[in-house]
């Protein structure tokens, strides 16, 4: 796990107490990847986290809330830009 400080890293115990560790990922190879798109924007973000329902998608959406957390979708690599 790559280093994770204050609420990002209570994110990351709670989240992956929800969702299985091997579909949630902090290291540089995945965030620097998925930190841009088609566009000029970079912004890399913390964690990524893989979803397979939308109660999983409803679960990262309370727990950002609760913690004041930014979230960004990315669905065909559009959502940085768009």
């Amino acid at each position: 796990m790559m280093y994770l400080s204050g609420k990002y890293r209570e994110f990351y115990e709670v989240i992956t107490s929800v969702l299985p560790k091997k579909r949630v990922f902090t290291d540089a190879l995945h965030t620097l990847t998925y930190g841009s798109d088609a566009s000029f924007y970079r912004m890399i973000p913390k964690i990524i986290i893989f979803v397979k329902k939308s109660n999983e998608v409803q679960e990262i959406l309370k727990i950002s809330n609760m913690l004041n957390i930014p979230i960004v979708f990315r669905a065909a690599g559009t959502s940085l830009s768009g």
